[in-house]
């Protein structure tokens, strides 16, 4: 059948042929089997009984369908919850974030305020100072007279 152009029409053909003539005969299948010699008819049923203990392992029992069919709902059900689990946990990450974020901007700027003041502090205090020139060092002859008579006057005094 493979690699021929039109096998399988052939084939569909042959049957339909087939199909007609026991359709016209209406005979049912029981009489088929009965008209069938008894050699052939006993080998197809020991094929057929084979046939169909293979077939219950090949296909699968509708409870085991049914049981897959239920797990994957679950499955999904499932991953669906963590996705959206995850989505939450995300969402809130991300406002704990921008609140650390908005909480770190506020202590800035209090922190911005607080030197802005300080400064200001510290100008009105250097302004509100008053420079008081030193003054300048006696080193004229009359003043190292004055101290040396001032100096004799304290030892006279003490002695």
């Amino acid at each position: 059948m493979t690699g021929q152009h039109g096998a399988a029409t052939k084939l569909l053909y042959e049957l339909y042929i087939a199909l007609e003539k026991k359709r016209k005969t209406k005979l049912t299948a029981v009489a088929m089997e009965a008209m069938r010699p008894t050699g052939p008819a006993k080998l197809k049923s020991i094929g057929s009984v084979l046939y169909q203990e293979r077939l219950k392992s090949l296909t699968p029992r509708q409870a085991d369908l049914q049981l897959q069919q239920v797990s994957e709902h679950f499955e999904m059900k499932s991953k669906a919850m963590e996705d959206k689990i995850a989505r939450i946990h995300i969402s809130e990450q991300q406002k704990v974030q921008k609140l650390r974020e908005e909480q770190r901007a506020q202590d800035i700027e209090k922190h911005r305020i607080g030197r802005r003041r300080q400064n200001e502090i510290m100008a009105k205090i250097q302004a509100a100072i008053i420079q008081v020139p030193k003054p300048r060092p006696n080193y004229t002859i009359k003043a190292i007279e004055a101290q040396k008579l001032l100096k004799k006057k304290r030892e006279a005094e003490v002695t």
